[in-house]
Order: structure tokens, then sequence, then C-alpha cells
């Protein structure tokens, strides 16, 4: 009854049920997955999670990570750390709806979920919506999604999220290691400033964008955002060079690191040498 931190493991239905009853338990970190093991589906009843503030899974799909989030509730959830082989997109819907359903609106701090690979009969002609779920969590520090399939976003969802995470200060929207065809970034550079207007903390940004579609001219605005001083720009493309660095230079005067996933070369590495030249790098981690 004393027992506060578990690492084990996946456990049965009966095990579950046993811990969630536990009053000082505070971490649970479940890993690796025995053959031919899952939760049943039938009769899985749960009882509140009371002090359990972090959850980590790493295991090789999200069925039973699911299961226990849809058959619990953890009041006092502060961190979701995720990582499974894979991910199917029914299966990241269903994860954060149910993440959304377990009572932690007012405490949930930090989520992460990342997968490895993407399953081989997979459809790909379809975005996540897994954004719009999450803005229950107006607690949210960090939110980091590293998928293999596009994340749907766009300028008004991105306004939407940020106006309703006003204490964010790390933002990766990772979606898939290739530009997909079917769905090129829509969030343009008017869109993210807007939402920046909301966040005034973020300091990590990871989030493609359509950084060809020029809609703002930086020596007609005054907005600045100071806080924030990474930016993985992802699959993001750019035509337009010296109007794409005067808009960060002028607008985003913070940024000293410009990622454009990890590629080397190229018309992104050309705008980070410029920037790194012209700003001031900050005394500061903003990779937290």
């Amino acid at each position: 009854m004393r027992l506060k931190h578990l690492r084990c493991p996946s456990l049965d239905s009966v095990a579950w049920k046993h811990i969630s009853n536990l009053p000082n338990l505070t971490t649970i970190i479940i890993y690796g997955t025995l053959d031919g093991f899952m939760l049943k589906w039938d009769n899985v009843i749960f009882t509140p999670f009371l002090n359990v503030t972090s959850l980590f899974f790493r295991l090789q799909s999200v069925a039973d990570i699911i299961t226990v989030m849809q058959n619990s509730e953890f009041p006092s959830l502060k961190e979701l750390r995720v990582k499974v082989d894979a991910l199917p997109c029914l299966e990241a819907e269903q994860l954060v709806h149910a993440l959304a359903q377990c009572n932690a609106c007012h405490t949930l701090e930090y989520v992460s979920v990342g997968c490895f690979d993407k399953p081989p009969d997979e459809r790909s002609d379809k975005q996540l919506a897994v954004i719009k779920p999450l803005l229950c969590f107006p607690q949210l520090r960090t939110l980091d999604l590293s998928l293999r399939h596009t994340i749907y976003l766009d300028n008004d969802l991105l306004l939407e999220a940020m106006s309703s995470w006003p204490h964010i200060h790390t933002l990766y929207l990772h979606s898939g290691n290739v530009r997909h065809p079917q769905f090129p970034p829509t969030v343009t550079f008017r869109g993210l400033f807007a939402a920046l207007r909301f966040c005034p903390h973020l300091t990590a940004l990871s989030l493609d964008m359509d950084a060809v579609n020029i809609d703002v001219d930086p020596d007609a605005e005054s907005f600045q955002h100071i806080s924030l001083h990474y930016w993985n720009v992802g699959n993001s493309i750019v035509e337009d060079r010296e109007a794409v660095t005067r808009i960060i230079l002028a607008m985003l005067p913070g940024v000293w690191e410009l990622y454009n996933r990890g590629r080397k070369g190229g018309v992104w590495d050309e705008i980070a040498e410029i920037i790194e030249d012209n700003q001031q790098r900050p005394n500061i981690n903003s990779r937290r």
C-alpha cells in the first residue's frame, strides 16, 4: 500500500484493478509485451488512479493503452508518454479521445506520443484528427506528437489550439518523414503569427507550414514573438528565400536554431546561416 513508483512488463486486468486502488502510487511505467498477451476487452472496470501523476508506456501496439485509458480515470495525471512500434490512424485518434475523457483536463501538462514505423498495409490518404480532442487541456506545457501520418492542421485550428494552451512552451507536431503530396501544409505565416499571440511562452516549435504563400509584410506589421528560439520547419518548402528571411528576422527575433527535418543544404540552410549571423543566441536551453 506504500508503493509509489511501479515499473514492470504488461499487466493483466486483475493487476490493473489492484494497482488502481493503491493510494500512494504516483508513477507507472509499463514496457514490453508477453507473447500472446492482451487485456480482455470485456468487463474491464477500473476505479480512479487518484494520485498517479505520470504514465509511461513502451509497448508494441497501442491497443492495451487505449483499453486502460478508456476504463480509467486519472484526476491527478500530469504526464503521459507513449512509445509504440506502429500507430495506425484510427488507433491514434482513439488514444487522444480516450485521454480527453480520463478526467485529467485540469492537471495534464505533458503529452508525448510517438511511433517508430508505419503499418505496412496502412492507407496514407487520411489526415490524423488528433489536435481537436487535446484542446480540453488548458494546463498543457509540452505536446510532442511524432507520428507517421500527416496531422490535420490549418490556420483556424492552430489558432484555436494556441488559445486553448496559454502555458505551452514546447509544441512538436511531426507528420512523417516525407511531405505527403496530397496534404501540403496549410498553416501560413499569418496564421502562425495570429496563433503565437496567444502563447507568449512558446520556446520550441516543430511544424510543417506553407512557406511558399507569403501572406505577411514584415515592414507593415508590428508583431514580434521574442520567446521562440528553436524551430523545426519539417517538410516546409520555401521559394522566396529573401522574403522568408526578412519575416523571421523581423517578427521572430528570438529564433536562433532553424532546422529542416535534418536535411543538409538547400534554401532553409541558407536562411539558417543568415539567422545565425544576425540573431543573438540566448543563454537558455530552448529544447526542454
